[in-house]
């Protein structure tokens, strides 16, 4: 009888200490340590903007409140953020396993080399805007006109080119066809900003931007210049910024899991504010209509 009574007491006092150490390792303190201790898989990230603005009080552009949102959903990720230009990024990219650069345009020539995600930024068409230093008769006299013909009014014209973007294929190929006489082409991490600047200074005569970018930016330099600006003949009416990761299985974890995220916030409120608040208003009712005629295509291929 006694005999059994210790073994009885030795397996309570066993079973005590199994419950003290579970509730010892679920303790809030114990988890939160448990989840520090779990290994992220590190990615690097490059953007065109300093790629920490999310996390400071500078002014925020549409891209970086979509990033925000996308961030905010990868905490199994340890990302880093690093500020460079096209050409650098995409090099370093494509010799990279667990990189990625933000908001750039898909091309079936960078399909070959990188990984995309679906849609992350929508942008209105690309205008042709041009330098406020321009005579206005000269602007109304080449407005609206395909670009060829721009050059053959007048050939000492010149239009700034940031290397390494991508402009689509049929104004690539217009631009391509222009003598180079006639191009001031721009390198550097700080491209966007730098030609915008040499615009409104009169470097060169005209570029090409998308109407959300060339307000954000004139908002950030304080600019109050008259620009005058063009659509083009046979331009997209509207442009995606999409995500690019280096090709291997690592990166395709990763944008399965931004293309969740992506489908999740799609019809969000926040996520159209985001586009709407560098829209100028007349612009405003085109975007909407564009907007809306996106979530169909997505309806229509689910």
């Amino acid at each position: 009888m006694a005999g059994t009574k210790l073994k009885f007491l030795a397996g309570v006092n066993k079973m005590y200490r199994l419950i003290l150490i579970v509730v010892l390792f679920s303790s809030p303190q114990s988890i939160a340590q448990h989840t520090k201790n779990i290994e992220k898989t590190p990615f690097t990230f490059y953007s065109l903007r300093s790629a920490t603005n999310f996390a400071t009080k500078i002014e925020k552009s549409t891209e970086d409140i979509i990033f925000q949102m996308i961030f905010k959903q990868l905490p199994e990720y340890n990302l880093s953020f690093k500020k460079s230009n096209y050409e650098t990024a995409l090099n370093n990219i494509e010799k990279s396993s667990n990189s990625c650069l933000r908001n750039i345009i898909k091309t079936s020539e960078r399909e070959k080399s990188f990984l995309f995600s679906k849609p992350q930024t929508l942008f209105l068409g690309l205008r042709l805007y041009y330098n406020p230093h321009l005579p206005l008769s000269k602007i109304q006299e080449i407005k609206d006109l395909p670009l060829q013909k721009v050059f053959d009014i007048d050939n000492k014209l010149t239009i700034g080119i940031e290397k390494g973007r991508a402009y689509g294929s049929k104004l690539t190929e217009q631009l391509d066809s222009l003598p180079n006489a006639n191009k001031f082409f721009k390198v550097g991490s700080d491209g966007q900003n730098l030609m915008i600047y040499m615009l409104l200074k009169g470097r060169f005569d005209m570029m090409f931007e998308y109407p959300e970018v060339m307000n954000y930016k004139r908002k950030q330099m304080s600019s109050n210049d008259q620009l005058y600006s063009a659509s083009l003949p046979n331009m997209e009416p509207l442009i995606f910024g999409r995500i690019a990761c280096s090709k291997s299985e690592s990166s395709k974890k990763l944008l399965s899991k931004i293309d969740r995220v992506l489908t999740n916030i799609y019809k969000s409120e926040e996520y159209k504010i985001a586009h709407l608040e560098l829209v100028k208003d007349k612009n405003q009712v085109i975007f909407n209509q564009l907007y809306n005629n996106f979530l169909d295509g997505l309806e229509n291929n689910k």
